[in-house]
């Protein structure tokens, strides 16, 4: 389970061989061998025993700031598996082979879309003929994606920009089925300008801890990336990694609002946009729990959808060790 640790003046610490969290008076203590993650928002103390107990118990701590973007966490000193996962990727980046990696993750993530949007066709009646429509505009950026040639600085940027032109009919499409009351034209961030992509990015934070972590454990390099561009201290690879696992959250945070579960009262003002508060973040945390509970098939088997995410990486890092013929049926990317 996770612990999830979001409200303000909040206390952390270990007694007796356990986590006791202390809010608001009331005390709470869970067991180290249940607990597979700690997500800490601001605002919440805890001490360096949890720490070591956490590392002994190989739990990931992950702090989020206001956003719900990581600012960082605690993990085991070195990353895991071999070095020459990392060699490969490295080649990879370099030979510009990564870009086909990184196309089929995209693909994969349209194609989660459309099936998405196909979907909401069946059940928003009145909208069915405009979302179909969308989605044949979606569908030919997907063709163009895929029939792309090129190398380099060349083929990267148009592959971006079919990514990008999909993204704003998907959302554009979006918005055509959201409630009345809460409105959104396009993508917005740091703040978002309203309470869908307020909601939305806070979800994309809380999956960026989980595939960070995936990439550690699979022995990836969380900063050599394939499609996005390279910076200090950016985990580019990550941005690639996690296209194909959007959807899930996307799905999830839109059945907060068509499911009438979202009020205002779950927002504060900033002067241009809004932000979380805590019985927002609540609900958020709340909902992409049991999506990242949900079970999916993986091959002959179903298991959790968090534990898909993991299964995806370790299946990257053997093709990228031994060719896309050595992964395992059972670790195919399952979508939805």
């Amino acid at each position: 389970m996770n612990l999830n640790l979001i409200g303000d003046g909040g206390f952390l610490h270990v007694k007796d061989g356990m986590f006791e969290v202390q809010v608001e008076g009331k005390k709470h203590k869970f067991s180290p061998s249940k607990v597979e993650r700690i997500l800490i928002g601001t605002r919440f103390r805890l001490t360096s025993d949890v720490v070591v107990l956490a590392l002994k118990h190989k739990i990931d701590v992950l702090f989020l700031d206001h956003f719900g973007d990581p600012t960082g966490r605690i993990w085991q000193p070195a990353l895991g598996s071999t070095a020459r996962i990392r060699k490969r990727q490295l080649a990879a980046a370099h030979d510009g082979s990564g870009l086909g990696f990184a196309r089929g993750w995209i693909d994969a993530k349209l194609a989660a879309r459309l099936a998405f949007l196909a979907d909401l066709a069946t059940r928003r009646k009145t909208k069915a003929a405009a979302i179909r429509e969308a989605m044949g505009r979606i569908d030919g950026q997907r063709t163009r994606l895929t029939a792309l040639e090129g190398h380099g600085a060349d083929l990267a940027g148009k592959m971006r920009g079919h990514e990008g032109s999909a993204g704003r009919v998907y959302f554009e499409a979006l918005a055509w089925v959201m409630p009345p009351a809460f409105p959104f034209q396009g993508r917005s961030f740091r703040p978002a300008r309203d309470p869908f992509n307020c909601m939305l990015n806070y979800g994309y934070g809380v999956l960026y801890g989980h595939v960070e972590k995936a990439c550690h454990v699979a022995g990836l390099d969380p900063h050599v990336g394939f499609l996005h561009r390279d910076g200090y201290n950016q985990t580019s690879f990550v941005f690639d990694f996690i296209e194909p696992f959007r959807v899930p959250i996307e799905r999830s945070v839109f059945g907060l609002f068509s499911g009438k579960k979202v009020n205002r009262s779950m927002f504060d003002d900033l002067e241009n946009g809004v932000i979380l508060n805590k019985e927002g973040k609540a609900l958020v945390i709340s909902a992409l729990g049991q999506t990242f509970d949900e079970k999916v098939r993986q091959g002959a088997r179903r298991v959790a959808w968090r534990h898909q995410i993991q299964l995806a990486a370790f299946g990257f890092a053997q093709r990228l060790l031994q060719g896309a013929e050595a992964v395992p049926e059972d670790v195919e990317v399952v979508l939805c």
